[in-house]
């Protein structure tokens, strides 16, 4: 396979790369442009990047845009894999509670629509979860004349506008926040009544986060035997996710938060900032803890480390959980995007696709049999609301609701889930 493919449009240059030492190379200019505009963390070559290397499967796709001066204006971050007859086009980072969209700095029609005709051929097939819906590149791939699409509403995003505010405090002010105040001021009183001591930290320092690492190993353990996910501390992950939060936290932009009771860490957020918006990626608690509401601590602290920080937005990413939407001044929604170049291709991808979703659960179901490999077996709707209760959930790889598919031909809106 060559290293790259090159093709111009009019005042813009097209490559196409396919070998991670050339992603690699790239990686300079690729978090100057993220820089230059909303990017979530899968879109920046810290974490696509430490995906690909150490859980990616089928073909690097990376997609780069330069102008007339040669300038790196656009990305699409995507690879490919095989599946039936078809070429199944993916974001980097498909999985993992990844929001996905294209990068786009400048002239962003022409560069998305470059983008989209590019990748049009008889053999792809789209299938962009978790697609931001107004996100960069969507509304230029609904109007594109190459390509046949299917969109399904998939989650919900909540988010927190911290412009205007000095700290978690004068955020907590507002009359709005009136039950969040009470909440948060009977926890207090509770940990100080009980003689207990409950303090959190922030690590930014990669030098610290081995021994960070090895604090919060038992958290996720306990996590996952309560509620089982996707151990990202356990292999294939653990490589992958070491090797993303070092590269965000030498680049500056890596913030973990560590909840210790007593000295002992009981929870922990993991939080990935690109300019003046921040990303509460991954969370999770130990259940042992679930009294003491670890997930609203974690975010009062969050706010006052974003907002030091120079955060604008902090994003709270998948699920609109109940301790969540307690803290939110705001909301984006996702979709499913699947697209083929003919009609009957979209169909017959969409049953291929089906089938695949189908036994991929399977094997996730048999993975979770105690009588197999004696690990828990699936959470009840009894523990999942324990969960929620104790102000925490993770949010990476979570099995959202699905919502009524909507058409290509106007944006999506909330409808009963199915």
């Amino acid at each position: 396979m060559t290293a790259s493919r090159a093709r111009a449009t009019r005042s813009l240059r097209l490559n196409v790369i396919e070998r991670l030492d050339d992603a690699e190379a790239l990686s300079g200019e690729w978090d100057e442009l993220c820089a230059r505009v909303d990017a979530g963390p899968f879109s920046t070559p810290s974490f696509a990047l430490a995906w690909w290397r150490h859980v990616g499967r089928g073909d690097l796709l990376l997609v780069t845009v330069r102008n007339g001066q040669g300038e790196l204006v656009g990305i699409a971050p995507f690879h490919e894999r095989r599946i039936g007859r078809f070429r199944v086009v993916r974001f980097l980072g498909h999985g993992l509670g990844t929001v996905g969209s294209l990068i786009s700095a400048e002239s962003k029609a022409d560069i998305e629509g470059a983008i989209w005709s590019w990748l049009a051929d008889d053999r792809r097939l789209l299938d962009l979860t978790e697609f931001r819906h107004g996100g960069v590149g969507l509304a230029s791939l609904r109007h594109s004349d190459d390509w046949h699409l299917h969109l399904e509403l998939r989650d919900e995003c909540p988010t927190v506008e911290l412009a205007g505010y000095e700290s978690a405090t004068d955020f907590l002010r507002d009359p709005a926040r009136r039950n969040l105040r009470k909440k948060l001021g009977k926890i207090d009183r509770t940990l100080e009544s009980a003689g207990r001591s409950l303090v959190i930290d922030t690590v930014t320092d990669p030098d610290a986060l081995p021994e960070m690492t090895r604090e919060i190993d038992p958290v996720f353990e306990a996590a996952e035997r309560a509620h089982p996910r996707l151990h990202l501390l356990e292999p294939p992950y653990r490589p992958f996710l070491v090797d993303a939060m070092r590269s965000a936290a030498e680049a500056g932009n890596l913030a973990v938060l560590v909840a210790r009771l007593d000295d002992t860490p009981i929870a922990f957020d993991l939080h990935v900032r690109n300019g003046t918006v921040a990303r509460a990626w991954l969370g999770r608690f130990d259940p042992a803890a679930a009294e003491w509401s670890p997930g609203h601590l974690l975010l009062r602290a969050g706010l006052d480390w974003a907002i030091g920080a120079g955060v604008e937005t902090l994003d709270l990413q998948l699920g609109s959980d109940l301790y969540k939407r307690r803290w939110a001044t705001s909301s984006y929604d996702t979709v499913r995007v699947v697209g083929a170049t003919h009609g009957s291709r979209l169909a017959s991808g969409r049953t291929m696709l089906g089938f695949a979703q189908t036994a991929h659960g399977v094997r996730q179901q048999l993975g979770r049999n105690p009588k197999r490999n004696g690990q828990p077996p699936l959470p009840s709707p009894e523990s999942s609301r324990t969960e929620a209760a104790a102000g925490f959930s993770d949010r990476s790889a979570r099995n959202r609701p699905k919502f009524a598919s909507v058409s290509s031909d106007g944006p999506p809106g909330r409808s009963r889930s199915e």
